[in-house]
């Protein structure tokens, strides 16, 4: 399945972020506060017991139904990108940046 874009946004050290880069949760906040509603499916990434992941998993989800917080690549559900075409993705403060690349790296790879 090809998408037209999937936007990454996090707190994360690399410069592939097609966001700006920010530093703090306000900064995420704000910038999931507005990406979520340019999605057409959120993808949050971090700890469930994260307080910051799941704040910002709340925050997506007043936005955009089509919202899911997981912990790792392999709770991908295929069916949760289908008839999309943009897809976000973010992740808490102290998500490691390899989750979020392999999040995205799973979500390009799903066969339409």
């Amino acid at each position: 399945m090809k998408y037209k874009a999937i936007i990454l946004l996090a707190a994360l050290s690399g410069s592939m972020l097609l966001f700006s880069q920010c530093s703090s949760e306000p900064s995420v906040s704000l910038q999931v506060n507005d990406a979520e509603k340019k999605v057409d499916v959120m993808v949050i990434a971090g700890g469930k017991n994260s307080a910051n992941t799941t704040h910002l998993a709340d925050i997506s989800l007043d936005e955009n139904k089509s919202t899911y917080h997981i912990e790792s690549s392999n709770e991908i559900d295929p069916e949760w990108f289908k008839d999309s075409n943009k897809i976000g993705i973010s992740g808490g403060a102290s998500t490691p940046e390899k989750d979020i690349i392999d999040i995205k790296k799973a979500i390009e790879s799903i066969d339409s």
